[in-house]
């Protein structure tokens, strides 16, 4: 019968790891993640990994069985390959030295372990015995020696093996083949170093010398482990309390660079490492696509940052590495620059297609109130209606949240968004744009997903993604409007101080006028599903 708690009305194999999964209906075999591991190895959601696990792709128990050893082997390789993307000692030597180290330690620390120990170093200088196993009770180790070598005269090396395999398992060690019994020779030193030195412990107490070799160990054993971007980063972001989109930088930066590098320890950035991952950024990218300059050069700095941070957080000092950052010539930078705001033809076609033809009416909304304000994307999906606010007869959202804190700021609605939003009030916790793009996990992502089907699906000569909008009401606001006054509209560092007076407000509100394009909507044809919304509202009320 199977030990620990289970459902008792699944089949049980009584094998470790393997399982019947209820919702799939098939044999799984699992393992656990180890508990170092666990801070540094992230699934899909972003947190920690506590168990690894693949099918057999058998619903037959006897099938599943035989599949068992070559899933396990399977799980126990990506383990290793996780472990070592994660910030595992560089080499398997290094690894196994700090693993037989900790080992060591842990019988030193052990009165009865170190008997046991020392019993049977005794044995297997005399060859007289054989270990036979490791306890896998939670806490400790016990080791036990069988006085019967006639019984294990056939089985000796594979025993030894079992014993090793489990012990190094426990710290964290999966390993198998020739790793396996490199790493079972080196455990096996370990040990008679052990049980040699509880002998002298016996005969003489605090006299007893410990060797060099056992000197070794335990200074291996009490390396620190190498610290992870991904620690670090989390570490700044909790800091800094950085906002999201903040955050979402950092992670597809430490993807990158786990992609390109290929290691995530906080001593691999360097000078040589950072060139390299700059210059395969600009070449060919890490998703399938080259980067422009100003998004490979943000990469790089961020991940210089955590370096930083670092030094910052435990006081040492580290060489701060210096790396070519991409340049582009102040022409190209600036035709780049010109081109990136919308067009008002195009902006007009956007919103005729998602009026007429968009079945979620939100869509056009989203268009029209990102083409009238100089909202952000992530501003604007995430917006309430409890933050709509009328001040002085003029409506304004108060902005709460915001990518920076200048971003923090009081946003106009003209006279465009107030004739079509205003009557779209819902209640004070329902989203502004409350449709199904605030249920995914990157609700920006969805946005502008949907506007580049647009672009394409139009035809659009123009840009007409969603920071496309904030260039484009840059532009709306020229050049006349006091610049403090136009920083403070965009959500930019510099704009006016942080209180407002009734002057500044009205202000804003009669520079929000000239944000956006002259749009009146189209009347659907007989066919269409839609009326226009007063129409609706009318028909509804």
């Amino acid at each position: 019968m199977a030990k620990g708690r289970f459902a008792t009305d699944l089949p049980q194999s009584g094998l470790p790891g393997l399982r019947f999964r209820r919702d799939t209906q098939m044999w799984v075999v699992g393992l656990p993640v180890p508990t170092s591991l666990r801070a540094t190895l992230r699934n899909t959601r972003g947190k920690p990994l506590t168990r690894l696990e693949r099918s057999t792709g058998e619903r037959d128990e006897a099938r599943a069985r035989r599949a068992y050893p070559r899933v396990l082997q399977e799980l126990e390789a990506e383990l290793r390959q996780k472990g070592s993307q994660a910030g595992w000692p560089s080499t398997m030597q290094e690894a196994v030295t700090s693993a037989v180290g900790r080992i060591y330690q842990e019988v030193l620390a052990s009165p009865d372990l170190l008997r046991s120990t020392t019993e049977a170093t005794r044995s297997l200088e005399s060859e007289d015995s054989q270990f036979t196993k490791a306890s896998t009770q939670k806490g400790s180790a016990v080791l036990r020696t069988i006085r019967s070598p006639k019984q294990l005269t056939e089985n000796k090396e594979e025993l030894g093996r079992l014993i090793a395999r489990e012990l190094l398992r426990r710290q964290g060690l999966n390993l198998n083949g020739t790793e396996l019994e490199l790493a079972e020779k080196s455990l096996k030193r370990g040990l008679r170093e052990a049980g040699r030195f509880g002998e002298q412990i016996n005969e003489v107490g605090y006299l007893a010398k410990e060797s060099e070799a056992g000197k070794e160990l335990r200074e291996a054993a009490n390396k620190p482990r190498p610290v992870t971007l991904r620690e670090v980063a989390e570490h700044k972001i909790r800091w800094n309390n950085l906002s999201e989109s903040a955050i979402q930088s950092h992670e597809y930066a430490l993807r990158a660079w786990e992609k390109i590098i290929k290691k995530n320890g906080l001593k691999d950035i360097s000078t040589q490492n950072l060139n390299h991952f700059l210059e395969h950024l600009s070449t060919e990218g890490w998703n399938g696509r080259p980067l422009g300059p100003d998004s490979a050069n943000g990469m790089a700095t961020t991940i210089a940052s955590l370096l930083k941070h670092q030094s910052l957080r435990d006081g040492q000092e580290r060489t701060k590495p210096i790396y070519r950052k991409i340049k582009t010539d102040k022409r190209t930078a600036k035709l780049r620059q010109r081109d990136k705001a919308t067009k008002k033809e195009d902006v007009k076609k956007a919103l005729d297609h998602a009026y007429l033809n968009e079945k979620d009416r939100y869509r056009w909304l989203w268009l029209l109130l990102m083409d009238n304000t100089t909202l952000r994307v992530s501003e604007s999906l995430s917006l309430k209606w409890k933050d709509l606010v009328q001040i002085e007869g003029s409506w304004f959202f108060d902005l709460q949240f915001s990518k920076t804190a200048e971003g923090i700021r009081y946003v106009p609605l003209n006279d465009r968004l107030e004739k079509w939003l205003l009557p779209e009030r819902g209640k004070e916790e329902e989203y502004v744009i409350n449709n199904s793009w605030n249920k995914t996990k990157s609700p920006k992502d969805a946005a502008g997903n949907w506007t580049r089907l647009i672009e394409k699906k139009l035809k659009l000569e123009g840009r007409i993604n969603p920071h496309a909008f904030r260039h484009g009401a840059g532009g709306d606001l020229g050049y006349e409007l006091p610049e403090g006054l136009k920083k403070k509209l965009m959500g930019h560092a510099g704009g006016m101080t942080d209180h407002y007076t009734r002057e500044d407000l009205k202000k804003l509100r009669a520079a929000a006028n000239v944000i956006g394009t002259e749009w009146e909507a189209p009347v659907p044809n007989k066919d269409a599903t839609r009326a226009l919304p007063e129409l609706r509202r009318a028909v509804e009320g």
